[in-house]
């Protein structure tokens, strides 16, 4: 754990966390570790309820294949942009970006109750 501390008061952790995608996990493991939770410095597994949610662009191939690779790009930043916001503003975590699609996840570093809900606004 005091590797954690170290790096988090030596580096530049808000500028960490706006770039990361993990950002959200990382601001919850964060504020656990300096509230006292010795677990959140290391991996461990527990039961959780949570809500997985899956996303991508629909017929992303035949669309990427009619733009311009700059298109595509700038299309990729939009919806990729867009949806993080949506999913944080909703309490969601972003698990992973794959390709032109997002997994996230409600109810897992911290239980959130109506996860559901929240995963399907």
């Amino acid at each position: 754990m005091s590797n954690i501390l170290q790096y988090i008061s030596a580096a530049p952790f808000e500028g960490l966390l706006r770039c990361c995608p993990l950002r959200s996990v990382l601001r919850g493991v964060v504020q656990r570790i300096v509230q006292g939770d010795e677990r959140a410095a290391h991996l461990y597994v527990e039961p959780a309820e949570c809500t997985i949610f899956y996303s991508d662009i629909a017929n992303f191939t035949g669309i990427s294949e009619n733009l311009g690779l700059e298109k595509v790009m700038h299309l990729m930043e939009l919806y990729l942009t867009f949806m993080s916001k949506v999913i944080e503003e909703e309490g969601g975590v972003i698990g992973d970006f794959i390709g032109d699609g997002i997994m996230a996840f409600w109810g897992s570093p911290e239980p959130t109750p109506h996860h559901a809900e929240l995963a399907c606004k």
